[in-house]
């Protein structure tokens, strides 16, 4: 998984498979978005974005 600053935001990814607590990321987010996890065609990839030193993303 790799982080960014931009700003006050924080940009979270992951390539290929979900972080470890991605269920706690995506309960915690005010917005989450799961497009057909377990059928996937292609490859994972985990986006999430949070403000300040909020401490779960805001949106996943």
């Amino acid at each position: 998984m790799i982080s960014t600053s931009v700003g006050e935001w924080e940009i979270i990814a992951a390539d290929g498979d979900l972080p470890l607590i991605y269920k706690d990321y995506a309960a915690n987010a005010d917005y989450a978005e799961e497009i057909d996890l377990r059928n996937s065609e292609g490859r994972l990839f985990f986006f999430g974005v949070r403000r300040g030193n909020r401490g779960w993303p805001s949106l996943v």
